[in-house]
């Protein structure tokens, strides 16, 4: 029997209406960055500063503790600082409420002391991780390739469930909705190029599948819904400015794309829907950097930090 629909459409025969596909959800934040804790003087400062509008950032809160080579998560309703080093290494994981400004709390231990590791987020899922690092082993400091993850959805302990193909500290993250990644990293005289890349839906261990286009440390990961950034870092003999990407659809190298308007190493990265933003780094900076993802363009400056901030966790949302 056919059905007219308003227009003079017909549709007959054993036709079925279903829901429409729409697109892939689009990773990434539109409101605020965050900049947490770092060093000088292991602060415990939380800054905010805006992805709808270029500006200074402003103190919205304090961390538990004060500390330095930390490392940043996103859920869509908390920001993470996890791990860490003032004095000692840090264990613990402190969050706080995107919806109100104000102080974190503490929810859990990693399953280890570690600092200078990078970090990973599916809100999908609904887990963060920590990846890699320093990790604090008396009487020695070893650099390890653990992997470690925490529920978002119940405060709780981190827990370790998988390992990345190499050790090294002062790697950087970034992630697709699938996959958390891992870039770069030192381990002694030896300065890494790798690109590793891990499962959110299972508790496997990383792959190698590309490489930067230089072997660096200390840089910026960054996120777009297509592809992963890796921004600035130490290349010896220095540090360099250069902006990496390489594809979330296939496993292939990076390449270089653009250029910060300064070289940097221990920034702060994080993503909005449409930008990558760098925040301070060495040596002692205070800039606020942006670049879009669209075009492939160089960096530019739209604002300062309340402090001269590096070694400091990021996250948005």
């Amino acid at each position: 029997m056919p059905i007219t629909i308003s227009g003079g459409v017909q549709l007959s025969g054993p036709v079925t209406l279903g829901p429409g596909v729409g697109a892939a959800p689009t990773p990434g934040a539109e409101n605020f960055g965050y900049i947490a804790g770092g060093t000088p003087s292991s602060t415990d400062k939380i800054q905010k500063y805006s992805f709808t509008s270029d500006g200074d950032s402003t103190n919205v809160g304090t961390l538990v503790s004060g500390r330095g080579q930390i490392t940043g998560n996103s859920s869509d309703v908390s920001g993470y600082v996890q791990g860490g080093y003032v004095v000692s290494y840090v264990n613990q994981i402190d969050k706080w409420p995107f919806a109100s400004d104000g102080a974190a709390s503490f929810v859990g231990n990693l399953s280890s002391s570690r600092r200078m590791c990078s970090g990973q987020s599916s809100i999908e899922n609904g887990n963060g991780y920590q990846s890699g690092g320093l990790q604090d082993t008396p009487p020695s400091q070893t650099r390890v390739t653990k992997v470690d993850k925490f529920s978002f959805a119940s405060d709780g302990d981190g827990t370790h469930v998988l390992d990345l193909t190499f050790s090294s500290m002062l790697q950087s993250g970034s992630q697709s909705i699938d996959n958390g990644y891992a870039m770069g990293g030192v381990t002694g005289p030896t300065v890494f190029n790798a690109i590793n890349k891990f499962p959110f839906t299972s508790d496997t261990n990383a792959t190698d599948i590309g490489d930067l286009t230089i072997s660096a440390f200390g840089g910026n990961g960054h996120f777009s819904n297509t592809h992963g950034y890796y921004s600035g870092g130490q290349k010896d003999p220095g540090r360099v400015t250069t902006i990496q990407k390489f594809p979330f659809a296939s496993d292939s190298n990076a390449t270089d794309v653009a250029d910060l308007t300064v070289a940097t190493q221990d920034g702060c990265g994080t993503s909005s829907k449409t930008f990558g933003y760098v925040t301070g780094g060495e040596p002692d900076m205070d800039n606020i950097q942006k670049f879009e993802f669209a075009n492939d363009g160089d960096a530019t400056n739209v604002g300062n930090l309340t402090r001269n901030t590096n070694t400091a966790a990021g996250a948005q949302y």
